[in-house]
């Protein structure tokens, strides 16, 4: 693992800060699936003690982005095909079920929050920077998801988002993708501004099922 300056913050808690960092490598691919992680050399990059290190890796543990082998100690998990299509299936049903709470008792500046988001993407259409595009995709899910009003559901469906972004670091987006997606969630928008529940849960499945299949056979030919 290439060598790092300290990143240390006075203010931050140690363990949230080696977190966040690991975190952010993990989900952006400047570390691998399947890459063991070397708790020295993770000592020396953060210049911290074992505990607070061990907290971060046992709280990206629980996230699921790491996995612990008694003989290997901490992975990060391996990318597969089958894995990838049983999260995109539980992100389905979980959307669908959170969109339906939503829709049922939106607000009309609910609504608008949603179209600030969308516009916020259209910007961002035809620049080249994938992985802020990446996150103001996410950014309108979960301003819909939000407003379902079950913290339970919420937590498993961001987890989930979670474990999806592992895929995306490693498969860049290309531009007529970004294009289809855009145009899926203006599709949903407008069935939530009518308020038509069935009609937003069908567009919520059509664009989640297209997006499984653009990004499993860009990861797969990558």
């Amino acid at each position: 693992m290439e060598s790092h300056q300290s990143i240390i913050k006075k203010n931050v808690p140690l363990y949230e800060q080696a977190y966040r960092q690991l975190r952010t490598d993990i989900l952006t691919g400047k570390i691998k699936s399947g890459s063991k992680l070397i708790e020295s050399a993770l000592v020396d990059r953060f210049q911290i003690s074992r505990t607070p290190l061990r907290e971060a890796l046992r709280q990206l543990q629980k996230e699921g982005l790491l996995v612990d082998d008694t003989s290997l100690g901490f992975q990060v998990i391996e990318l597969n095909a089958q894995t990838y299509r049983e999260i995109y299936e539980t992100r389905l049903v979980l959307e669908k079920e959170a969109t339906k709470l939503a829709v049922q008792n939106i607000t009309d500046e609910q609504i608008s929050q949603i179209e600030d988001v969308i516009q916020e993407a259209e910007a961002l259409v035809n620049e080249a920077n994938h992985l802020r595009i990446m996150e103001v995709n996410a950014k309108f899910h979960e301003t819909i998801i939000q407003f379902c009003e079950n913290n339970t559901l919420v937590q498993f469906w961001r987890r989930t988002l979670t474990l999806l972004a592992l895929y995306r670091a490693n498969v860049l987006e290309h531009s007529e993708n970004i294009q289809d997606s855009h145009q899926e969630h203006k599709a949903i928008l407008a069935a939530i501004k009518k308020r038509d529940v069935t009609k937003a849960i069908e567009e919520v499945e059509i664009h989640v099922i297209k997006s499984l299949h653009r990004k499993k056979q860009k990861w797969l030919e990558s």
